[in-house]
């Protein structure tokens, strides 16, 4: 809506300005958040690479399946990349009597593929200037 007097032309509505300032808190809110979680906790990563193995575990190995899914600590090191634990993969129709066969041996660092997705997630939908209710 728009109301003229003399000569001059004054808009009412919204303040682009106030438009912003959720945008700009959410950013704010999102770089704490996500700043807080992917800081170097001590013992964080040994705790998150434990669950993360015991998961993997749970859900893509079984006893009377026909693959091999196993997953181990590991420690080593690259320069600053850090890879904490093994997956071994391998199909039991593959392994002979004396239980040895192929398998692929994947070594895996559980802070990069599983801790840095889920506390991106997370920081974004805490930080979401979008009511709850």
């Amino acid at each position: 809506m728009s109301f003229l007097s003399a000569g001059s032309r004054i808009h009412s509505g919204t303040n682009p300005l106030r438009q912003i300032n959720p945008i700009i808190g959410a950013v704010g809110r999102f770089a704490v958040i996500f700043g807080l979680l992917v800081l170097p906790w001590p013992g964080w990563n040994e705790i998150y690479g434990a669950y993360f193995r015991a998961f993997g575990q749970a859900a893509f190995s079984r006893q009377d399946d026909q693959r091999i899914v196993r997953f181990q600590p590991h420690e080593v090191r690259h320069g600053f990349s850090r890879l904490d634990t093994q997956m071994t993969l391998g199909n039991r129709a593959l392994v002979d009597n004396s239980g040895k066969g192929l398998a692929e041996i994947v070594d895996l660092d559980t802070r990069s593929i599983g801790w840095m997705p889920t506390a991106l997630t997370m920081a974004l939908i805490l930080a979401t200037p979008v009511p709850w209710r």
